[in-house]
């Protein structure tokens, strides 16, 4: 893994398509997103990390079929509205279920554990301490 931290400006221009990030061996910018409780500029808790993937070009920059893809199934996994326009029936609406499953495969990945630990380092190098994680579900 060759791991790097950007700022979000960056990774913002990336994914607005204005920015490069360098894809890994299967074509995919891989990032962990930490979500942290900060005190006077220093993280004191990490309390979510979102392990996500996004389809490069060979150049860098974000595959736009891929995510028009992945934004489709996004918004396609998200549950019916009540009362909506559909006929009513006795059968149980479960599309969304299986976009859900589909956009998780397209936008996810699983870290290895030196990937969470190299995580976890560049967490404490920034805080100069250890950093406890009290991860909760999202």
């Amino acid at each position: 893994m060759a791991g790097f931290q950007v700022s979000p400006e960056a990774f913002d221009a990336f994914l607005a398509g204005r920015g490069t990030l360098p894809p890994n061996e299967e074509g995919y910018v891989l990032a962990a997103m930490v979500w942290l409780e900060m005190r006077d500029r220093r993280p004191v808790e990490v309390f979510r990390i979102d392990w996500t993937k996004r389809k490069v070009l060979p150049d860098g920059k974000l595959d736009p079929a891929y995510n028009m893809d992945l934004l489709r199934s996004a918004m396609s996994s998200l549950p019916p509205l009540s009362g909506s326009m559909r006929p009513q029936t006795n059968v149980v609406r479960a599309e969304h279920h299986f976009e859900h499953a589909k956009y998780a495969h397209m936008a996810r990945w699983e870290p290895i554990e030196q990937e969470v630990q190299a995580v976890r380092s560049a967490i404490n190098e920034r805080a100069g301490r250890p950093v406890p994680w009290n991860l909760r579900r999202s």
